[in-house]
């Protein structure tokens, strides 16, 4: 049912299409600092779930992406595999696995991170600052309504704002 507007495409389709252009754009960011064989995919379903030297259940990494066991173990694979985590037997439950990050690990999201910065502020340069911050609102907003707590905003959860 329609309200009168009609749009040309679904919400979905405009929803994941601003996404791949933004994940192109940070992933071709990031190789150009030599960071290989990374993406916004892998950073968002594991490595940002990864920090210091503790470890995570690979069960645990399934829960907090939201996406599937089979995707987990492929991506935590690849990862393993270009050397930015190890998995072992997690001590306390041999049938379990941790992954945990490496100096190679480590270093990636130390040289990652502040892409995401930089690529949101050209964005603000590009679409107007006060859009890209009601647009940061209002998704955080639909987050939160819906109980997405793995995404809702950490600065959100801890009573203070960011950003202007």
């Amino acid at each position: 049912m329609t309200d009168g507007f009609e749009f040309p495409f679904p919400l979905s389709t405009l929803l994941g299409r601003v996404q791949a252009v933004f994940a192109i754009e940070y992933d071709r960011r990031i190789a150009e600092l030599g960071i290989e064989g990374l993406s916004l995919a892998l950073g968002t379903n594991v490595l940002r779930h990864l920090h210091g030297a503790e470890g995570v259940r690979l069960s645990r990494l399934v829960d907090l992406s939201g996406v599937t066991k089979q995707a987990i173990s492929q991506q935590v694979a690849h990862l393993e595999a270009h050397g930015y985590v190890v998995v072992e037997p997690d001590p306390a439950d041999s049938r379990a696995k941790l992954v945990r990050l490496t100096d190679k690990g480590r270093w990636s999201q130390d040289t990652a991170r502040p892409v995401f910065a930089d690529l949101e502020a050209d964005w603000q340069k590009r679409f107007g600052r006060t859009e890209i911050r009601d647009l940061r609102l209002l998704l955080e907003g639909i987050l939160t309504e819906l109980g997405d707590t793995n995404l809702a905003p950490r600065t959100r959860r801890a009573g203070r704002r960011q950003g202007p």
